[in-house]
């Protein structure tokens, strides 16, 4: 399951529910770094509440693999993976290893397109930038689920996506998404999609916290 938040509320209206060790790392963010954390945090908390059954007050604590890619031990059969971008966060929960990526669009320069695309990808990036970020969000999902170093990510061939919702790129399911200036992938994950406003989320975290 896909869920989406559009719309960042301000960081100190979530950083009090945050646990310790999370806010921490965000209070070194900026202000708009520390909004996405802890927004793509609790929205994963109000997915698993909803699939998982665990309720905010539920210690769930989570771990991270030497590339960085967060897991929760007490959960090992259960896999999620998350995503910010300008005032929008993702989270994709699934029974088999996933990844996320949500990008919104910006222009991006020629040694940038180079070194991210494929020949091919290359060509057809350079007539839209749309399509550049197809490319880019499925090699981004593609690395986190499968864990890879970002430059080993880069390596996929995401041609196929450039025409195509659904695709199968190195045996894996990938599924992309696309909103006036947001592209999102998934890939290894679910397709069905929840979008949650601001005011839903802030909502369920204060009758989670009475």
């Amino acid at each position: 399951m896909i869920y989406l938040l559009f719309g960042l509320p301000k960081a100190d209206r979530l950083m009090p529910f945050l646990p310790s060790d999370r806010a921490k790392k965000a209070e070194r963010l900026s202000e708009a770094g520390r909004a996405a954390s802890a927004a793509a945090y609790l929205l994963f908390r109000y997915a698993a509440a909803r699939e998982w059954g665990l309720p905010l007050s539920a210690e769930l604590p989570i771990s991270f693999s030497p590339l960085g890619k967060p897991h929760t031990p007490s959960l090992p059969d259960r896999y999620w993976n998350l995503s910010h971008t300008e005032n929008a966060v993702s989270c994709v929960l699934s029974d088999r290893p996933c990844g996320i990526d949500l990008q919104t669009h910006r222009k991006i320069g020629q040694p940038v397109l180079r070194r991210i695309c494929t020949p091919a990808e290359y060509e057809a990036a350079l007539q839209s930038d749309r399509l550049f970020f197809r490319f880019w969000c499925c090699k981004e999902s593609y690395g986190k689920c499968r864990d890879l170093p970002l430059f080993t990510a880069l390596r996929l061939n995401a041609f196929a996506a450039a025409a195509n919702d659904r695709v199968t790129l190195d045996g894996l399911p990938f599924f992309l998404r696309e909103w006036d200036g947001c592209t999102m992938a998934v890939c290894g994950g679910e397709e069905e999609t929840i979008t949650v406003s601001t005011n839903e989320l802030l909502t369920w975290i204060e009758n989670e916290i009475e």
